[in-house]
C-alpha cells in the first residue's frame, strides 16, 4: 500500500467526509465543489499526480481485492471517519458494499451488487419474483446451447456473466449459428456464460436515484445499436404517453426492490416488448456511455454529484421525478481499423453551436483498433436541442458529416490504440463469478 499527499491525524478534520474508490479527476473535482473532503482508493494503473492534488488522503491499493480493501477502509475510518464509501467504477462496486456493510453505513448490500453484476443471478431473482420473466441459463460447453434452443427455440442471446461494454455478445439466429458462435466464445476463453431469450422491441434506459427505499426515476432515456448490439447512439428524454411511462417507472421500481437496490444511483436497461417490459441489465452507479450527462442536461439532475453528496449530507433527497428542460443526444463516431492520418470536418462539427461535447480520443498516427466493445469507438459529439429527436437526427447528421483517413495497418504485430483492454472485463468476470 501507496500513500500520496500524506496528512496526521487531526481530530477536527472536515466535514462531510466520503471514501471514494476509483474515479477520475472530474469526479473528484465535483467532490471538491460539494465541499467534501475525500479520502480515495485507487488502484495504481489509475491513478494521476493530479488525483492526489484533488484528495485530501490517497492510497493507492487494488480494491478488487475486497479482503484488504475492507481491511485498509476500516483503518482509515478510525483515521479519519466518513459518512460512506462511494464509486461510480464498475469493478469498485463489490468492495464498495463491504467495506459499508462491515462499517454499518448506507450503501446497497454486497448481496445485492452480486445480483445485478452476475446477469444469470440476476435473471434468477427476477424470474423466481415474478418481474419481467425471461428464459436463462448459465452456459458452460456447447450442449448447452442447443438444449435451450430445444427448449425455447430460436433466435437467442449469448453473453458474458458479468462483463460490460457490449462485449461478446452473440446472436443465434438458427442451428446454422451454432458452430461460429460456439468457435468466438472458445476464443474468449468463458468457463461460463450467459444464454437467454432473444428480446425484440424498443430498448430503453431508466435512470433513478434511491433514497432509503424510495425509488426516484429520472427519466428515460432511448438508444440505437448496431447489428453486433454496439451502442451508437443514445437520445433523451424517451418519448413515451405518460401513462407508459407511470407504468414503466414502477416496473423499475419492482425490479430495483427485489434485488434489494436501497440506495444511490441506478441505471436499468429494458427492452419494451409486445409481452411487457423486459430487464437487459441493470447497475448500481450512473449509466456510462455519457448517458448521466445527457440526464443532467435533460434533467438538472446530476447523478454523479448526488453519488457524492447525498451520503454526506451535503444534497437533500429527492422529493419527485424532475421534468426535462430540453432533448440532447450523444452519438458515436465509427471509423476503420487501422493507422489514422486525419478526421476531416471535425473543426466545423466541433464549432457547431449545438454541440456541447465533441471527443475523438485518438490522435493522427495511432492505430484503431477493430471494434469489439465500447470503449474501441473513436470518440462521440454531443449536442442539444429542443426535443430529443431533433438533437439525434442532429448529432447523426454531425458524426455522418466526418470523414476518416485510415491508412491499412501493415505492422506484423499491431501496437495498440485507445483504452481498450476487453480481456479485463473477461479477466474480472472470471475472478469474482468462477465457474460452477
Amino acid at each position: 500500500m501507496t500513500q500520496t499527499n500524506p496528512t496526521t491525524p487531526d481530530t477536527d478534520a472536515p466535514q462531510p467526509t466520503i471514501l471514494l474508490l476509483g474515479g477520475k479527476r472530474s469526479l473528484l473535482l465535483k467532490a471538491q465543489k460539494l465541499g467534501l473532503t475525500v479520502l480515495h482508493m485507487q488502484i495504481a494503473k489509475e491513478f494521476t499526480p493530479d488525483q492526489a492534488e484533488l484528495a485530501d488522503l490517497t492510497v493507492l491499493l487494488d480494491y478488487e481485492d475486497v479482503d484488504k480493501a475492507v481491511e485498509v477502509a476500516r483503518g482509515l475510518h478510525t483515521f479519519r471517519p466518513f459518512a460512506a464509501a462511494v464509486t461510480i467504477t464498475e469493478w469498485a462496486q463489490l468492495a464498495t458494499a463491504h467495506i459499508n456493510e462491515a462499517l454499518g453505513l448506507p450503501g446497497v448490500s454486497p448481496r445485492t451488487v452480486e445480483l445485478v453484476t452476475d446477469k444469470f443471478a440476476m435473471r434468477e431473482a427476477l424470474n423466481a419474483a415474478g418481474v419481467g420473466e425471461v428464459g436463462a441459463v448459465r452456459g458452460r460447453n456447447r450442449s448447452d446451447l442447443t438444449d435451450f434452443a430445444s427448449t425455447y427455440g430460436y433466435p437467442f442471446l449469448i453473453k458474458p456473466i458479468a462483463a460490460s461494454g457490449s462485449y461478446g455478445v452473440f446472436r443465434v439466429s438458427g442451428p446454422e449459428d451454432i458452430d461460429a458462435v460456439w468457435e468466438k466464445l472458445s476464443a474468449l476463453g468463458l468457463s461460463t456464460f450467459l444464454v437467454e431469450e432473444f428480446l425484440e422491441g424498443r430498448e430503453i434506459g431508466v435512470e433513478v436515484l434511491t433514497f432509503g427505499g424510495r425509488h426516484v426515476p429520472l427519466g428515460c432515456t432511448d438508444k440505437e445499436i448496431n447489428a453486433d448490439f454496439m451502442e451508437v447512439a443514445h437520445y433523451s428524454p424517451a418519448e413515451l404517453p405518460s401513462e407508459q411511462r407511470a407504468e414503466l417507472f414502477a416496473f423499475v421500481g419492482r425490479v430495483l426492490d427485489t434485488l434489494g437496490v436501497d440506495e444511490g444511483a441506478s441505471h436499468t436497461e429494458l427492452m419494451l416488448t409486445a409481452k411487457g417490459p423486459k430487464v437487459i441489465e441493470t447497475h448500481t452507479r450512473r449509466a456510462g456511455d455519457r448517458i448521466g450527462e445527457l440526464t443532467r442536461r435533460v434533467y438538472g439532475i446530476d447523478m454523479e454529484a448526488y453519488t457524492l453528496g447525498h451520503p454526506a449530507g451535503v444534497l437533500d433527497a429527492l422529493t419527485e421525478s424532475p421534468r426535462p428542460r430540453l432533448g440532447a443526444s450523444v452519438r458515436f463516431f465509427e471509423a476503420e481499423p487501422g493507422i489514422l492520418r486525419e478526421v476531416r470536418g471535425a473543426e466545423e462539427v466541433r464549432d457547431k453551436e449545438d454541440v456541447v461535447e465533441f471527443y475523438v480520443q485518438f490522435k493522427a498516427g495511432d492505430r484503431v483498433p477493430p471494434l469489439r466493445w465500447a470503449l474501441d469507438r473513436v470518440g462521440h459529439v454531443m449536442v442539444e436541442r429542443p426535443t430529443a429527436q431533433e438533437a439525434f437526427a442532429t448529432a447523426t447528421a454531425y458524426a455522418d458529416s466526418l470523414e476518416w483517413v485510415v491508412e491499412p495497418d501493415t505492422d506484423e504485430v499491431p501496437q495498440p490504440g485507445g483504452t481498450s483492454v476487453p480481456g479485463h472485463e473477461i479477466d474480472q468476470a472470471a475472478k469474482f463469478y468462477p465457474a460452477g
